[in-house]
């Protein structure tokens, strides 16, 4: 996955890219600096972040049908996935209901839970439930989701309840825009 912001040219990538195939290091090279490593072992252990790969991201939401979901994959790297978390936050508190389901993912590697994640989530007071990916890979994510996701952060999916994809948005979200979203599926 990469930063939407930053596109070609980014910073230069800061972490070692290990346990990646060859296809998916063009996609991270070319992508925006920072990108995250992927590492295969799930780090569970901080805070009850889980993780969870892009098969149970799919289950998760067929498993919410019925309901309204809303999917929103980001990244404690991405500037414009940090600035949408408060929208998030504020979408979570005045959503709890039975016919909305929230699926926060955070892209960042597994092995940065407990040092990245989990400081990210308690420095912005983030109280919705998050789950890391065990693989960011888009294409996998695409399979999963139903979405033809290029791989830009931040990504949100909005599901009708029959489960039915109805906007997909490789950008920057704000609570009124993805209300005007949710609230005709209601």
């Amino acid at each position: 996955m990469n930063c939407g912001a930053c596109g070609n040219g980014g910073l230069p990538i800061g972490r070692l890219i290990r346990g990646l195939s060859a296809a998916a290091l063009v996609v991270l090279l070319t992508a925006c600096g920072n990108a995250p490593t992927v590492d295969k072992k799930a780090n569970t252990g901080a805070a009850g972040l889980t993780t969870m790969d892009a098969k149970k991201m799919g289950e998760r939401i067929r498993a919410a049908h019925g309901t309204v979901v809303v999917v929103n994959v980001w990244a404690t790297w991405c500037p414009p996935c940090v600035a949408e978390m408060p929208e998030f936050a504020r979408f979570h508190a005045e959503t709890k209901r039975s016919d909305v389901t929230f699926i926060s993912v955070c892209a960042n590697a597994p092995d940065t839970i407990a040092a990245e994640v989990k400081p990210f989530l308690e420095k912005n007071k983030i109280t919705f439930p998050v789950s890391v990916l065990s693989n960011a890979d888009p294409v996998t994510i695409g399979k999963a989701t139903g979405a033809e996701v290029s791989g830009a952060l931040p990504l949100t999916l909005v599901y009708d309840r029959t489960g039915k994809l109805q906007k997909m948005l490789e950008e920057s979200v704000t609570f009124d825009s993805l209300m005007a979203l949710v609230k005709p599926l209601l």
